[in-house]
């Protein structure tokens, strides 16, 4: 087994504090088994040397010991080269075939299976719970949908529901947010920069493209790099790499920021959006997973936040913080305005 955690971490992530308290975590995943099959260890040995931590100042959930640069550049890269939920965002696999394809030469019980079937049932309008509960049952004891396809076919109609995996964020209630604070901003640079996923953020929406938007890539050992949509041609509005952005853009004087399920893979997320706040971006606009108490920490997240650790973060950026209400449970949305602009 070789070494795969980095140094500890003695300063909280979010609002720097230095008071904490161990937390139990364990919650298993694709990434806990890949990465522990990798090094040779079990799941629980890698949570247990990882150590996860809460600040008591502001609640946000790290690793101690977080993985280190290495192990987290290889599973971006080797482990798991192909981002599992960037592709299903686009829509293209809501479809009959497209689920038949995803699960097609998985045996009936493979962990996999089971987790493309879960990904299509939450994303899946279902009319009723008894509706629901007919179809997780087909779609998990048989082989062969064809005697259910006209069913599928049905349900697929309804289209996926609003910020779920085959849905993706494209299309949602925090367009009209980013856009309104574009309209107010007025920037002669850039309107809408977005760091994280090339494909499922608002800056995909067709209402983005009279406006100039940029994306930035983060860097390999933070999260996917697709070149997919870049070799491809297929991104609406010009990119940058993290390592480049303040190369190639000096002043973002008006500017706004999203980040899409992304400020979880950073290390130092503080640090990193003070960094926009100098350079005068006037509106932050973040989405993370609300955190699983009964599960703890993910391995492949080095944060979890909810929302007093987002607040606590906020006003350390000496920004306005607002909490607008989405149609979903399962995350959190939060705006950071600067305090000198009125909040809309």
């Amino acid at each position: 087994m070789r070494n795969f955690i980095d140094k500890k971490v003695n300063i909280c992530p979010s609002c720097l504090g230095k008071n904490f308290q161990k937390v139990t975590s364990n919650y298993l995943n694709v990434y806990s088994e890949l990465i522990s099959t990798d090094l040779g260890i079990t799941e629980k040995k890698l949570i247990d040397d990882m150590t996860s931590l809460k600040c008591t100042d502001c609640e946000l959930k790290f690793w101690a010991n977080p993985l280190n640069i290495d192990i987290r550049l290889k599973l971006y890269t080797e482990i798991l080269p192909i981002h599992p939920k960037g592709d299903d965002s686009s829509g293209m696999y809501f479809n009959y075939d497209g689920l038949c394809n995803k699960i097609k030469g998985e045996s009936k019980k493979s962990s996999k299976r089971l987790r493309i079937i879960d990904g299509y049932l939450s994303s899946i309008k279902f009319n009723s719970n008894k509706e629901y509960q007919q179809i997780k049952s087909q779609l998990i004891e048989s082989e062969d949908y064809k005697f259910i396809k006209d069913k599928l076919d049905e349900l697929f109609k309804r289209g996926p529901l609003d910020f779920s995996r085959h849905a993706g964020f494209r299309n949602t209630s925090i367009n009209e947010d980013i856009i309104n604070v574009i309209l107010r901003n007025k920037s002669n640079n850039l309107d809408y920069i977005e760091y994280g996923s090339l494909d499922w953020g608002p800056i995909n929406s067709k209402e983005f493209i009279k406006f100039k938007c940029l994306h930035i890539i983060p860097n390999n050992d933070i999260f996917w790099n697709s070149q997919k949509r870049i070799l491809e041609g297929t991104l609406k509005h010009k990119y940058t790499y993290e390592k480049d952005m303040f190369k190639d853009y000096i002043e973002l004087k008006g500017a706004s920021l999203g980040l899409i399920l992304i400020i979880d893979h950073l290390k130092n997320p503080y640090l990193f959006l003070k960094e926009f706040v100098n350079k005068n971006v006037k509106d932050i606009f973040v989405l993370v997973e609300k955190e699983e108490d009964s599960k703890g920490l993910p391995v492949q997240h080095l944060t979890s936040w909810n929302h007093k650790s987002l607040k606590r973060l906020g006003e350390k950026l000496g920004l306005n913080v607002s909490f607008p209400e989405i149609n979903t449970q399962k995350y959190i949305y939060t705006k950071f305005t600067n305090k000198k602009l009125i909040s809309i």
